[in-house]
């Protein structure tokens, strides 16, 4: 994302991205470089950045009143975070070319999962709900999952407050 307007004749998108591959590594020469050309992390990862230097993460959160078998559990965490990038994505340039942290987690029902994409509402995360159609393991559209992110670890840990890692 950049803070002002890049004419891509003078810099090319090869460049932009070696700039803030620097900026992500703390480069002081990038910094500088950056603030000339006006290239900036996207505001959400700069600030989990330099809050106690925090990779952002996304999280995908189950429910744990129906039974998903293995194979439709890993599609569905697919389609959550790839629903998630598509919904933002300018927070996602920075998390793809960083460590790429995923939480897997899972929690009673459906009530405490709108719980959760209540809370990542409120705070102004990306949240979106994943529904499986129904064709081959549930019979009807069913909520299976919800993805959130990217956030930093203090987010994470407010939304997703009384989920427990998936087994």
């Amino acid at each position: 994302m950049t803070a002002a307007p890049i004419e891509q004749e003078h810099y090319t998108d090869e460049e932009i991205a070696e700039l803030r591959r620097q900026l992500r590594e703390g480069s002081e020469a990038a910094k500088a470089e950056a603030r000339k050309r006006g290239v900036t992390l996207h505001p959400r990862i700069a600030e989990a950045r330099a809050a106690q230097d925090q990779e952002p993460r996304v999280a995908v959160i189950y429910r744990t009143d129906i039974d998903i078998p293995r194979g439709k559990g890993e599609v569905q965490f697919g389609h959550a975070v790839a629903m998630l990038i598509h919904s933002d994505p300018d927070a996602f340039i920075d998390y793809l070319d960083g460590l790429q942290l995923k939480l897997s987690l899972e929690v009673a029902d459906e009530v405490v999962l709108t719980r959760i994409l209540d809370r990542a509402n409120a705070r102004g995360i990306p949240a979106v709900r994943v529904v499986d159609a129904g064709r081959t393991v549930f019979g009807k559209p069913t909520l299976t999952c919800i993805g959130v992110g990217p956030m930093d670890k203090t987010d994470c840990n407010a939304i997703t407050r009384g989920a427990k890692l998936r087994a």
